[in-house]
């Protein structure tokens, strides 16, 4: 997407720079001096020149401090996902946790069924009267 946000002497503010580029103040003044951007101090006021070809896209140029912005709502939308999805897996977690100590303590209870079981089988296999005859 192209925007042209030029006035007819070719300059821009630096709000408009701001606007036209979508992009931070910090960030207009960081092209300023690295050279992206090209302008001149008037009156204490910068005056930006362009060409008007520069890809006004959001996002196409580097922008971090945009990104790592408390202020962009985007940044802090992407934040709160992020925290409900930690608090999300530690939940996981515990119930995984939770549900291992259930199926520990089952496997103990099942043990001891199946070694119940065995004595019952034990004794209705044996003659147990046959025993006390033993006995006297």
């Amino acid at each position: 997407m192209l925007v042209v946000c030029l006035d007819m002497t070719g300059h821009l503010s630096l709000s408009e720079a701001m606007e036209c580029y979508g992009i931070s103040e910090k960030t207009v003044r960081r092209w300023i001096k690295s050279g992206k951007l090209k302008a001149e101090k008037v009156d204490g006021r910068w005056q930006i020149f362009d060409d008007g070809q520069r890809d006004r896209t959001p996002g196409h140029d580097d922008r971090e401090d945009d990104r790592t912005s408390d202020q962009n709502p985007l940044v802090e939308h992407l934040r709160s996902e992020n925290e409900r999805l930690w608090d999300q897996l530690r939940r996981r977690d515990e119930q995984i946790d939770h549900l291992t100590q259930l199926c520990a303590m089952t496997q103990k209870s099942l043990a001891l069924a199946q070694e119940r079981l065995q004595l019952v089988e034990e004794m209705r296999s044996r003659r147990w009267w046959h025993a006390l005859m033993f006995w006297r």
